[in-house]
């Protein structure tokens, strides 16, 4: 009697644990899905801040000595910074969003018999 209670108990566990790596190993795909469409997010901010500095130097050089060409300084520092803080709210987003689907439980629904 003990026995079969002990081997219960230890089906229980085993299987527990089973589902536990079926979970994590669904977040864990999810979890790559996030870092590459962050990681894309970044790599695109990162060629439009770059373009943005490129503009920059460009003015810097060529029309600064004159103070020419002035609408290209406030354009060149709105592509050269704005990218950097799209990519970091991307990336807490995506962060944020992650850790709190993953410690909430899912919603279960009870159903009560009334007599």
């Amino acid at each position: 009697m003990m026995g079969s209670a002990v081997a219960a108990a230890y089906k229980e566990e085993r299987d527990e644990k089973r589902k536990e790596v079926v979970i994590s190993s669904s977040n864990k795909s999810r979890l790559r899905k996030i870092i590459v469409g962050t990681c894309l997010t970044c790599l695109a901010s990162l060629s439009i801040s770059m373009v943005g500095g490129l503009m920059l130097f460009w003015w810097e050089t060529r029309y600064h000595p004159t103070n020419r060409q002035l609408w290209m300084v406030p354009l060149a520092l709105i592509l050269l910074v704005t990218p950097l803080l799209v990519c970091l709210a991307a990336f807490f987003s995506d962060l944020s969003d992650y850790e709190s689907s993953a410690s909430v439980p899912p919603v279960t629904k009870n159903y009560y018999i009334v007599a």
